[in-house]
């Protein structure tokens, strides 16, 4: 069992994935980190193995004190050119 320290709500990341990591469940949108816990859900593990890099999500969750978010959900959508991250923002940059 963990302890959770600190976090915070994040409203949504809307964005490109730009990076998938399927054995350890993470995605990587606009330059932010997100950790999935699909806790052995076989449908939820199933519809994740779909997405690409390149894939256009939406994505809800907390953020963690390293800066990382648990995803609470994850949409795939159709691209309609536009890129959303709702927050504070710690760094700017090109992603």
């Amino acid at each position: 069992m963990g302890v959770l320290i600190e976090a915070d709500r994040l409203r949504k990341t809307f964005g490109p994935i730009t990076a998938v990591d399927y054995a350890e469940q993470t995605l990587t949108v606009l330059g932010q980190n997100i950790r999935l816990n699909l806790a052995g859900d076989k449908t939820a593990t199933d519809a994740f193995k779909t997405l690409r890099k390149g894939d256009l999500v939406s994505v809800s969750g907390l953020r963690l004190s390293d800066g990382s978010i648990i995803a609470s959900r994850v949409d795939q959508h159709t691209d309609d050119g536009r890129v959303v991250v709702r927050g504070e923002a710690a760094g700017e940059g090109k992603y």
